[in-house]
């Protein structure tokens, strides 16, 4: 059950780092201090799982830039709860001008099994520490854009989905757990979804995955709301024997 867990919380990752297009576009959005939003992480009829991102009231200074603190914060609930429990933190300081992290800190709690990582980021390179052995040091070289898994969250809403091509590719860089993965998703068009809070206009992508056995071939969707919020509003894919899905379940607006 852990392992299922942990499976569909990077799933749930996925929302925050498989759509950081590699762009020259200008950000049209920014992280707003205050906002709050939730999602329900589900396996075939059942929710397994929640996870909140959330933007603090107050900027920070970092590497002497100013930034945002945006903490994305993942659970397990119900009954998979009971039998496996997984709380898992990550946090990024963000600068408010370019989007690009400064620092991600990484908590994960699950079970028995405890990690909890620093990265800071200093142009190209990322240097890594164990924080909970700081000894353990490692410096990465990554493009100058990267992003890590909760600001790609952020500045994958500042994408001008409107001017996209139908059946265009776009690549993109996330810089996660030492590896920089360049990936790619399709863009797939407008649509109309039904959500909780009624049918909502969209954009849909298509993420193209590394090939993973747990995940049918081409299945991953991802529907990104055609409004001023650019919020994900869910993701669905299929599995070997069932589905996975992430429904948004709260959005609270920020100042």
């Amino acid at each position: 059950m852990k392992i299922i867990m942990r499976y569909h919380f990077l799933l749930f990752v996925f929302i925050v780092s498989g759509l950081m297009a590699f762009t020259t576009d200008q950000a049209k959005y920014s992280p707003i201090k205050g906002e709050q939003v939730t999602y329900t992480i589900q396996l075939g009829d059942g929710i397994v799982g929640e996870a909140t991102l959330a933007v603090s009231q107050q900027l920070h200074n970092f590497n002497n830039h100013t930034c945002f603190k945006a903490e994305v914060e993942g659970k397990s609930v119900g009954v998979v709860g009971m039998v496996s429990k997984i709380h898992n933190k990550f946090n990024s300081y963000i600068d408010v001008q370019s989007l690009q992290p400064q620092r991600f800190i990484m908590h994960v709690s699950e079970g028995n099994y405890q990690r909890h990582e620093e990265t800071k980021f200093r142009a190209t390179q990322a240097v890594k520490v164990n924080l909970d052995d700081p000894a353990q040091t490692a410096t990465y070289q990554v493009p100058y854009n990267v992003q890590d898994l909760v600001s790609a969250y952020y500045y994958v809403r500042s994408l001008p989905f409107a001017t996209y091509q139908v059946g265009s590719l776009h690549t993109f860089p996330v810089f996660f757990d030492g590896q920089l993965i360049n990936a790619q998703f399709k863009y797939l068009g407008k649509t109309t979804t039904n959500t909780r809070f009624g049918k909502k206009s969209a954009y849909l992508l298509q993420p193209l995955l590394p090939p993973n056995p747990r995940i049918k071939n081409n299945s991953v969707r991802l529907w990104i709301a055609d409004d001023a919020t650019h919020l994900p509003l869910k993701v669905y894919a299929k599995l070997d024997n069932t589905y996975a899905r992430i429904d948004l379940k709260r959005y609270k607006k920020g100042q």
